[in-house]
């Protein structure tokens, strides 16, 4: 949050910034245009002032407006990057769980997603190795009556973690990239109330 804070300072203070110049800018105006109307009569000139004050209060209105929106969209993009993160951190923390627990989150998954027949499960190479018959073997007594898979011979490195299941020319992605963005915009709000309530 160090981060953010930096930020948004630097944020506020550049609309700061901006402010100050355009009333030094309407200020300057304004003297110009008082410096030409003094020839003028006191109407005329109380006149002049009023729309010049007018127009600099527009300038101000204005350009505090664009700072302040253009000081949001800064938030909001920040807040974009670390929800991003948190995803990607998911995702690097299912990869890297020990090899039990990866193939517990593995079980639960083709639980849930296999299909009526037999599916065959896609790995990458490194998981591929972890799929052991005794893994196959145990995981297919876990599934009920009517499903069941086998490991794919070739590996897809494409797949960061999890896998995909393919039913002849269907497949279900159930790689845990996939399954995040699947999720995500659900996710995301709870995520940002975590994160920025």
């Amino acid at each position: 949050m160090e981060g953010l804070e930096k930020i948004l300072d630097a944020i506020a203070a550049d609309a700061q910034k901006q402010s100050d110049e355009i009333v030094e800018e309407a200020n300057n105006q304004a003297k110009a245009i008082k410096k030409e109307s003094d020839d003028l009569s006191t109407a005329e000139y109380n006149s002049v002032v009023g729309k010049a004050n007018e127009r600099a209060n527009r300038i101000i209105e204005s350009a505090d407006s664009f700072s302040e929106i253009d000081f949001r969209n800064k938030i909001l993009s920040e807040k974009r990057v670390m929800i991003d993160r948190v995803f990607d951190k998911a995702v690097e923390k299912l990869v890297n769980l020990p090899d039990d627990k990866y193939l517990a989150v593995i079980t639960a998954l083709v639980k849930k997603y296999a299909d009526n027949g037999e599916g065959e499960l896609i790995f990458n190479s490194k998981d591929l190795k972890k799929a052991t018959p005794s893994f196959v073997d145990a995981l297919n007594k876990s599934l009920p009556s009517g499903k069941s898979v086998v490991i794919s011979e070739k590996a897809d490195d494409s797949i960061v973690g999890g896998f995909r299941i393919r039913y002849g020319n269907i497949e279900v992605n159930c790689a845990f990239d996939a399954l995040c963005n699947e999720y995500r915009e659900t996710a995301t709000t709870n995520v940002a109330k975590i994160l920025f309530d």
